[in-house]
């Protein structure tokens, strides 16, 4: 690959990674709003932010999003075992938020 298309590579990806990532921020201050209203809701608004986090962070390193369920735990878990001491634990705190996005559709 050329330099000149591996930068125009590189900066596809940060402003996707870049609108995932606003996202997030939206669905946190969604979450901030909805947690005095509905548990169930807010809920729902940490998965949003979990979910786009971790679809940022995969744009940029695989320059693709991570849209299913499996894939992105199996994304996540590799990312954040390799990537952090502890690994294990944040991918405890990642499986957690998925439940909680699980049990918000259960419940409807």
């Amino acid at each position: 690959m050329s330099e000149g298309r591996a930068e125009e590579e590189f900066l596809k990806r940060m402003q996707k990674a870049r609108e995932y990532w606003e996202r997030a921020s939206f669905y946190l201050k969604n979450y901030e709003n909805d947690r005095i209203k509905s548990e169930e809701k807010a809920s729902e608004d940490l998965w949003g932010v979990v979910s786009c986090l971790m679809n940022a962070i995969s744009v940029i390193e695989l320059g693709k999003l991570q849209p299913r369920h499996g894939n992105q735990r199996k994304f996540a878990l590799q990312f954040l075992i390799s990537e952090f001491e502890d690994g294990k634990e944040l991918f405890k705190i990642y499986r957690k938020a998925e439940k909680l996005h699980t049990d918000f559709h259960h419940a409807l």
